[in-house]
């Protein structure tokens, strides 16, 4: 039978009409291997019309690369009588000018009046590869930096851990977090925040080596793995030129936007043999140099580690102090420098766990920031404090209470209005109580501490300045915020005597003060040498060992009302 004959009974099947319906391309193939039939899908899929096909062989369709071996595929199911159907998903179907396209081509063979034909199904594959890739992409890369996502980073570094156990190398891992960049959001908003991740994904690619990797975890944490690293030098190089690169700022709509960052290092093998650990103390080591003061490197450690269970302890522990009444006051005189008369009390908060022991308010209280528990302490403090001076205040009407506040507290709305009732609960004059805020408690978020400070001033509160000297503050805001107080930091009273510079500061910021009519007290005054010095200068007050140390409230109940 002619192929002529084969297309004319072809064409009077039923499935003639079904292939003139298809999407698929759909081929029929004489026992010489030459095309008899295409449909017109098959036309559009391969650039060519019927006519310049028919009496071709298929492999016209097909790269050279691929045309022995269909060719072999084919024969041999034509002369087997085969019934089985034969898949290919590796074959590129050729157009007429040479392009090429991937296909999924289906090797049907069928019997047209005894004669043994091969009906070829071909689908374009193009664009379910390019929907994989897409997907693919996605799944692997952070869709706003670009940059490697949380799960392929862990992937690679599953990767990298058995490569570096095998050839013996050490790699290391960054931990790096934008300080502040929560602040970058609430003042330029959050398309600012976004160009800032951007950019910073920018800077990183332009840093590192074709052989390293960056990832963002997700918000403003971003890993950055530095493989095959010698030592610790070459290490700490990277993580400077990464902290220099971001000293420039970025540019938003004419703004200028400064970032800092806080770097954590862990280095494989010494800081841990799996991904989930090696980024566990790289977080950890990041913290630290947080805690530190920013814009800074920090490696990790075993003591880091010690440390930071102990924090866990510490903070599991809060939660149930208050229950358990484990807080207490005591309270450390405060003395006119003129006279050594007391003019004030400052209430201290001092915590023995049943389980800790004793544990020092520098440690527990940032642990209580963080985990915002410390709502709570300091509102019983503040109700504490009230109750037990009453009777103190009331003998002592000059008498002035100061409690410290926390910058967590501080942001809250329902600040004042606390404040208030506890003052109207214990019947105290808001005259006879100082709220004493840090210095940087109060340049921090500047625009929402402030508006607190003014309401505070307005309930009739003094405020005080707490541990000034250690922070950067604005002279603007020194002179537009409404307070009564400075407090000198121990820092700078422990070096008054021995350094020249630091007593030089002393004396231009009790100055300063002056012209702005402030009341100045040092606190941490524990020597006479110090005193004397600090009468030189014009300080008014003072508090410290030297004079008075912490009190229980029996003790400072004795010493004011005897």
């Amino acid at each position: 039978m002619s192929d002529q004959q084969i297309k004319t009974q072809f064409e009077n099947q039923p499935l003639y009409k079904f292939c003139e319906m298809l999407g698929d391309g759909v081929v029929l193939i004489d026992k010489t291997c030459k095309i008899i039939y295409v449909n017109y899908a098959a036309e559009c899929l391969f650039a060519r019309d019927s006519e310049s096909l028919i009496n071709e062989s298929i492999e016209a369709l097909l790269p050279e690369r691929s045309q022995k071996k269909i060719y072999q595929q084919i024969v041999g199911l034509l002369n087997d009588n085969s019934t089985k159907v034969l898949l290919d998903n590796n074959l590129m179907g050729l157009q007429l000018d040479g392009s090429e396209f991937p296909t999924l081509m289906s090797f049907i063979p069928i019997k047209i009046e005894n004669e043994s034909t091969i009906l070829l199904l071909v689908r374009d594959r193009s664009e379910i590869l390019k929907l994989k890739s897409i997907i693919k992409e996605v799944g692997e890369y952070d869709p706003l930096t670009n940059l490697l996502n949380r799960t392929t980073i862990q992937k690679e570094m599953d990767k990298l851990i058995k490569l570096a156990t095998r050839y013996n190398y050490n790699f290391s891992i960054m931990f790096i977090d934008i300080d502040n960049f929560k602040a970058i959001n609430d003042l330029y908003g959050h398309s600012a925040g976004d160009n800032v991740l951007k950019n910073f994904a920018t800077r990183m690619r332009e840093l590192v080596r074709d052989t390293d990797l960056v990832a963002r975890l997700g918000g403003d944490e971003f890993i950055l793995v530095q493989q095959r690293v010698n030592d610790f030098k070459e290490i700490a190089l990277l993580g400077e030129r990464v902290i220099n690169a971001f000293a420039q700022p970025f540019y938003y709509e004419k703004q200028k936007i400064y970032c800092a960052l806080s770097i954590g290092v862990a280095v494989y093998p010494s800081a841990g043999s799996s991904t989930e650990e090696l980024i566990e103390h790289s977080d950890q080591a990041m913290y630290e140099a947080k805690k530190k003061g920013g814009n800074q490197l920090c490696f990790y450690s075993d003591e880091m580690n010690e440390a930071l269970k102990n924090q866990y302890q510490i903070q599991e522990a809060l939660h149930t102090a208050i229950s358990k009444k484990e807080f207490t006051l005591c309270y450390q005189p405060q003395v006119r420098m003129l006279d050594n008369k007391i003019i004030g009390i400052e209430a201290l908060i001092r915590w023995k766990g049943r389980e800790i022991g004793e544990i020092s308010p520098e440690l527990f209280i940032p642990i209580a920031e963080e985990t915002g528990i410390i709502h709570i302490i300091d509102y019983w403090v503040l109700d504490s404090a009230c109750q037990q001076v009453k009777p103190w205040l009331k003998k002592n009407p000059e008498l002035i209470l100061s409690i410290n506040i926390s910058l967590y507290n501080l942001r809250l709305d329902l600040l004042v209005e606390v404040i208030e009732n506890l003052l109207t609960k214990h019947t105290i004059s808001p005259q006879q109580i100082c709220i004493e805020l840090s210095e940087a408690a109060v340049m921090s978020n500047a625009d929402i501490t402030f508006e607190q400070v003014k309401k505070l001033k307005k309930l009739g509160l003094k405020l005080s300045i707490d541990d000034f000297g250690t922070g950067y503050s604005s002279m603007l805001y020194l002179i537009q915020l409404p307070f009564d107080e400075l407090k000198l930091d121990k820092s700078l009273i422990d070096k008054i005597v021995n350094c020249s510079n630091t007593k030089n500061v002393i004396k231009t910021i009790i100055l300063l003060a002056k012209l702005l009519q402030l009341e100045v007290i040092a606190e941490g005054v524990e020597e006479q040498e110090q005193a004397t010095c600090l009468q030189m200068l014009g300080c008014d007050c003072a508090q410290g060992y030297h004079y008075y140390k912490p009190m229980t409230a029996k003790e400072i109940s004795t010493l004011l009302l005897a």
